[in-house]
């Protein structure tokens, strides 16, 4: 029933025409279908893109190394700050694990290993990751880092 009512309330103040209230800095709301834009609030800001960019190097995991390969965190491992796994130098774990702590913990930690494993450094990662942005059409999209910390 409380599911029925906010769907009603969210469609109701749509078709009115109001303007949604959006707490967020920049926001875009696009019909899929379409390609309509609906709605945007500075959408075309300059922003970092914080934890989102786990997502590409989750998806670079996903295509680059095999299930159940071993990866091993890198001697700098404890330098990398935020949000971690809490790995140790020479630590391994598997593909899979790497993932989950990725996308459940966003482990700054576990990005940084996967890097380094992948490209050799965070730096030539970001390279990897720029090239896959712009082969799924990404525009106005640049990565520096795994991890997304500025």
């Amino acid at each position: 029933m409380r599911a029925f009512v906010l769907a009603v309330g969210i469609l109701a103040s749509v078709s009115a025409g109001a303007e949604p209230v959006v707490g967020a800095k920049s926001a875009i709301v696009m019909d899929a279908a379409t390609g309509a834009i609906l709605f945007e609030k500075d959408a075309r800001a300059t922003r970092y893109p914080a934890s989102t960019t786990k997502v590409m190097t989750a998806l670079l995991l996903i295509e680059l190394v095999k299930p159940g390969t071993m990866i091993t965190a890198p001697l700098d491992v404890k330098q990398v700050t935020g949000s971690s796994l809490h790995l140790k130098p020479g630590e391994q774990l598997t593909r899979e694990d790497a993932l989950y702590a990725l996308m459940l913990r966003s482990a700054n930690d576990v990005a940084h290993t996967v890097a380094v494993h992948i490209a050799g450094s965070d730096a030539k990662f970001a390279a990897l990751m720029n090239k896959r942005a712009a082969e799924l059409g990404c525009v106005n999209t640049h990565f520096r880092n795994p991890h997304g910390l500025n």
